[in-house]
């Protein structure tokens, strides 16, 4: 999942740029790190969780406060290895 999160951002700036605010390219720069199972059994990967959403899987990345907003990288398996599909970003509304 690192190689394939590490190849998209590498390879798909156009792509990127078409789909994230500016702004929000900058958060994305070396964000993808060492992989490791927390004390909570969840799958970290620098800033990145690894998320089940319905049958797909998804590597989650929340911007540091005071920031609201995430990214979601799409992930899927082809020809038996891991690709993201894209990434998207998503506001997170405060609870009240």
């Amino acid at each position: 999942m690192r190689v394939a999160l590490d190849a998209y951002l590498t390879n798909s700036k156009d792509e990127i740029a078409r789909t994230l605010p500016a702004n929000l390219l900058e958060g994305l720069a070396g964000s993808a790190g060492e992989a490791w199972i927390d004390e909570a059994g969840v799958v970290r990967m620098g800033m990145w969780l690894l998320e089940s959403r319905g049958e797909a899987l998804a590597l989650v990345y929340r911007a540091p406060a005071p920031a609201n907003y995430q990214y979601v990288a799409h992930l899927e398996v082809k020809d038996k290895a891991w690709k993201v599909k894209a990434i998207t970003f998503e506001k997170l509304l405060r609870r009240q």
